[in-house]
């Protein structure tokens, strides 16, 4: 399994971050990918404390964080249902997306 299919449940799982707009999870995106330089689910793994003080995160912004990092059994179960259908997941940060899509992010 390629570092993309072991990251696709973390992908799954914030990109349906509830009440989060695309742009505010963008923005936490490239902050953890470009600012941090660490992978979404180094991100996932780390503390509370770590989220609030690297990341300035708020209590409620935490709070849907943690309840994210519970639902990410569910989003492996998702990708690797799609996956079993054939379907690639192709996340943002792999060499195979689109420029122009990331563009227009």
């Amino acid at each position: 399994m390629n570092k993309y299919n072991r990251e696709a449940p973390y992908w799954i799982t914030i990109a349906h971050l509830p009440k989060w707009g695309t742009e505010k999870i963008n923005r936490l995106v490239v902050k953890i990918l470009h600012q941090f330089k660490i992978s979404l689910e180094e991100f996932f793994q780390l503390s509370e404390s770590e989220w609030k003080e690297q990341f300035l995160l708020s209590v409620k912004e935490i709070s849907d964080l943690n309840q994210a990092r519970n639902e990410l059994p569910n989003s492996a179960f998702i990708a690797e249902d799609l996956y079993s259908q054939g379907y690639e997941i192709i996340p943002l940060n792999s060499p195979s997306y689109s420029q122009i899509l990331k563009d227009n992010l």
